[in-house]
């Protein structure tokens, strides 16, 4: 699977507290949540929801909902004190290690399978 964040609707680096997979308040989304509308999820099903785990759905990857590995995932999304080129480097290889081939772009995401 390939997947493509879209920097500018991706919510990172503000703190576990502020993140979600689907911000009610403006529609952004962590790594997870990007990967939820990839595999077919609805934004509605993700809107408030923090962890994978807390989203019952069939297209989650297996890996997803699994708590100690989504929260490798969610600890580099959402941690305040790393720089944007360390978080996507630690993000890729995560995802690269669950099979995802990752691409971050500045505009209009494409996903494809």
């Amino acid at each position: 699977m390939k997947l493509t964040i879209d920097r500018s609707v991706w919510l990172r680096g503000e703190g576990h507290t502020e993140s979600f997979l689907c911000r009610p308040i403006d529609g952004k989304m962590c790594c997870l949540g990007i990967l939820g509308v990839a595999a077919g999820l609805g934004r509605n099903e993700l809107l408030g929801q923090k962890a994978p785990i807390c989203v019952i759905s069939n297209n989650w990857p297996p890996w997803a909902r699994v708590r100690d590995i989504a929260g490798h995932f969610i600890e580099v999304n959402d941690e305040r004190d790393i720089s944007e080129a360390e978080r996507e480097e630690s993000l890729t290889k995560l995802f690269l290690d669950r099979g995802v081939e990752v691409e971050f772009i500045d505009g209009p995401a494409e996903v494809s399978q």
